[in-house]
């Protein structure tokens, strides 16, 4: 049992067909307690937090890089590693209370598969979907997959600083706030206090 905390700063490449922008996106953070779990000659990893996003994307772009409102969101994310760390399953659950009566809160959630390139990154890949509860947009829904290529530097910050590339690219939607096609390119710094 241990306290876990992150801090994540993307920037972000957006492709939506016929329009284009990049640029930091909304900074997320959370807090909460970690639990770590061996089974036999693995172990399962789960973390439940809660936390926010920090409007500091720029929701005006087309496509926006940023929701422009501040939202507090709870969730827990799992990791199963395999015996010597080589292999990794990845899960996230999230909720997303939004700011505002009209706007619709939002759950979240995926899984990746994938593992240990060499010491120091690692590849997964997998989905993740979205979907939007109560207010105005209400049943809009979106899944995209997703590869994630994490870095974790050698050096005094050892485990705490992971360096992470995510490729996502849609795979189906519907709704009027569901994007319609594209691709997104966003590299995360994400310190784990």
């Amino acid at each position: 049992l241990g306290v876990f905390g992150f801090l994540n700063i993307p920037y972000k490449f957006i492709d939506s067909g016929n329009v284009k922008s990049s640029g930091f996106g909304d900074v997320s953070f959370g807090i909460g307690p970690r639990f770590k779990i061996p089974l036999i000659n693995n172990e399962l990893n789960s973390l439940v937090y809660v936390g926010g996003n920090l409007p500091i994307g720029n929701n005006d772009s087309k496509p926006p890089l940023g929701i422009g409102r501040w939202d507090l969101r709870t969730g827990f994310f799992g990791t199963f590693l395999t015996d010597g760390k080589k292999y990794e399953v990845d899960f996230a659950f999230d909720y997303t209370k939004t700011e505002g009566n009209n706007v619709s809160d939002e759950v979240s959630g995926g899984i990746v598969l994938g593992g240990k390139l060499n010491s120091f990154l690692r590849l997964v890949g997998g989905f993740f979907m979205n979907d939007k509860l109560n207010g105005v947009n209400c049943g809009d829904w979106s899944v995209f997959g997703r590869l994630n290529f994490r870095h974790t530097p050698k050096n005094s910050l050892g485990k705490k600083l992971h360096l992470e590339l995510w490729l996502d690219k849609l795979l189906d939607s519907s709704g009027t706030t569901s994007p319609d096609d594209g691709y997104s390119a966003t590299f995360v710094t994400r310190l784990n206090l």
